[in-house]
């Protein structure tokens, strides 16, 4: 294999191993959007049901009591269910279910391209015509992914791209390819 076709896989790796490390972080900041609002959701919930609960147990017992003190957790209660329906419609709207796993996804997927590419950089004595083929059809699986991925959030792919650089990758086949991608 020559050392432009070495620099190319490596400079895929690269993009690969950046790929699959943002979709897996943003997936599990999406993940944990949906756990905060949900749990929020729920326990605002419980504490709106059972104010009915006791409201109206309260007033059973104490119908003569004065009506001011009971207004007020009633207009309490009645801006937590409020704010309940609004996370509730929130979590249903930005589907930070939906987008965690869809990200987890495609970055399982980038993690599959960049295995191939590892195993392709140990092929010495892999044909030229068997070379061609496996780099357009990791190409062609790439360029999918990049159409049919969801965007990562800019300060996401700031932090995590700064962190990347900054390591070397762990796989000594492409050590000599991590200063700016070129070969030392």
């Amino acid at each position: 294999m020559d050392d432009k076709k070495k620099a190319l896989i490596a400079d895929w790796h690269r993009r690969c191993r950046q790929s699959q490390r943002l979709n897996y972080v943003t997936g599990n900041i999406y993940l944990r959007y949906h756990y905060i609002v949900g749990v929020i959701s729920i326990i605002l919930s419980a504490v709106v049901s059972s104010t009915f609960f006791t409201q109206i147990s309260y007033q059973a017992e104490n119908y003569q009591m004065s009506l001011k003190s009971n207004n007020v957790v009633a207009y309490i209660a009645g801006l937590l269910s409020i704010l309940v329906g609004i996370l509730s419609a929130l979590q249903t709207f930005f589907r930070f279910s939906e987008k965690s796993e869809k990200y987890k996804s495609v970055s399982a997927k980038y993690g599959a391209l960049r295995r191939q590419l590892e195993f392709l950089m140990t092929q010495d004595d892999i044909s030229k015509a068997e070379l061609e083929r496996q780099i357009e059809s990791i190409r062609k699986a790439m360029d999918d992914l990049a159409l049919n991925s969801l965007n990562i959030p800019a300060r996401v792919k700031k932090t995590q791209v700064k962190d990347l650089n900054s390591q070397a990758r762990k796989n000594s086949l492409f050590t000599e390819y991590d200063i700016k991608g070129t070969k030392k």
